[in-house]
């Protein structure tokens, strides 16, 4: 089990440092709260999925960014 974060080297790699605290995935982030608003929160990224498709598809999109460079 992986418990720091491979991209930046911090000691804790979870949900939130991916969304709101990593710098490696800040582009990311940032082009995903355009979308939903506000923060980048769990909660906040639920209710802004199930609030239109646009913001499912940019929940999603982030996921494939992410992954993608995680495992090419």
């Amino acid at each position: 089990m992986v418990t720091s974060c491979q991209e930046c080297g911090a000691l804790i790699d979870s949900t939130r440092h991916t969304l709101q605290e990593c710098a490696a995935w800040r582009p990311q982030s940032y082009a995903l709260m355009t979308v939903i608003g506000g923060d980048l929160s769990l909660s906040s990224d639920i209710r802004g999925m199930l609030d239109g498709e646009r913001s499912l598809w940019a929940a999603a999109s982030f996921c494939e960014e992410v992954m993608a460079i995680i495992l090419p």
